[in-house]
């Protein structure tokens, strides 16, 4: 398994390293460890474009700027190596997301992993424009890694569990082909008994006129539940290959997005793992803007994968 880890020596992208180190993940595993370094010049005024003292100044503060970054990469990759990871370190100029989306094509990675929040967030708990653009655009699964979760009684630092401790993971699923891939993954990772996953499905109910009444009670909806049930049944059957300790929800609600994010919160999980693409109104929920949001909104770590 390949993984393009960004990194711009904020706490936030170090916190998502230390998740990506806690994750179960198979015994063959490399991780590129990524730092896109803007050039000073970028942000040059008109007036000193073409005066070349000015441009000197800033180039040779740039390459020092490089050499600082060589090092805390270099720190970075030692913690991946004695976790027996292969590693590879990159320090590329240019625009953060551009180069993270395109070095994740080249490198052909099965995930990126980034912070939630970068070094030059303006608010410490909103996802960063880095790792939305990053999600929106790139060609495999995105890991968006929070430290920072907003509750009703404030900002709380969101701890890395201990490999002791037992990883709490949310999957949305609805049987749609994004659902399945999302699903295939889990299955195929070495989850093992210090994990836990929870399989969540939730049927849209109408909301208009009181329709949800008589949805509740038509014939066809015992049906869809029943069937929604055994698909349930069915992927939790599954995942026990991959570790004992499974159950699954079924919820119905007017608003699946809500719904997915509260049990996000009820189940304290660590990470949320969804489908790029849902069928009906959870494809509103993930797909473009609507992922954005539920990422945004999410009090923990998101994995949204990407079928291939």
């Amino acid at each position: 398994m390949k993984i393009l880890a960004a990194f711009d020596g904020s706490e936030p992208s170090r916190h998502a390293l230390a998740f990506l180190r806690r994750l179960p993940l198979p015994s063959e595993r490399e991780v590129v460890l990524l730092w896109v370094a803007e050039r000073p010049d970028a942000f040059l005024p008109r007036s000193l474009v073409g005066v070349e003292t000015a441009h000197e100044i800033l180039e040779e503060a740039h390459q020092s700027h490089r050499r600082t970054i060589a090092a805390a990469l270099a720190a970075e990759a030692k913690a991946f190596e004695r976790d027996g990871w292969q590693v590879d370190q990159q320090v590329i100029d240019g625009n953060p997301a551009d180069r993270i989306t395109a070095l994740g094509t080249e490198q052909q990675a099965q995930w990126i992993t980034v912070g939630a929040q970068g070094a030059n967030g303006a608010h410490r708990v909103r996802l960063g424009h880095v790792a939305a653009s990053v999600v929106k655009h790139a060609p495999c699964s995105v890991l968006v890694v929070r430290a920072l979760a907003e509750t009703p009684t404030g900002v709380v630092d969101l701890v890395v569990p201990a490999p002791e401790a037992t990883l709490k993971i949310l999957l949305a699923y609805d049987g749609s082909a994004p659902s399945e891939a999302a699903l295939s993954l889990l299955e195929s990772l070495p989850l093992g008994e210090h994990s836990e996953v929870t399989v969540l499905t939730v049927l849209e109910l109408m909301s208009m006129f009181g329709a949800d009444v008589q949805q509740r009670l038509s014939e066809l909806w015992d049906v869809e539940k029943r069937e929604a049930d055994l698909a349930l049944s069915k992927a939790a059957e599954r995942l026990r290959m991959a570790t004992p300790n499974v159950q699954t929800l079924l919820h119905e609600s007017e608003h699946e997005t809500q719904s997915i994010l509260d049990a996000t919160s009820e189940l304290e999980a660590h990470l949320l793992v969804i489908g790029y693409e849902g069928r009906t109104a959870i494809q509103r929920f993930l797909v473009g803007s609507n992922t954005i949001r539920a990422i945004h909104d999410a009090p923990c770590s998101v994995l949204v994968v990407r079928a291939r």
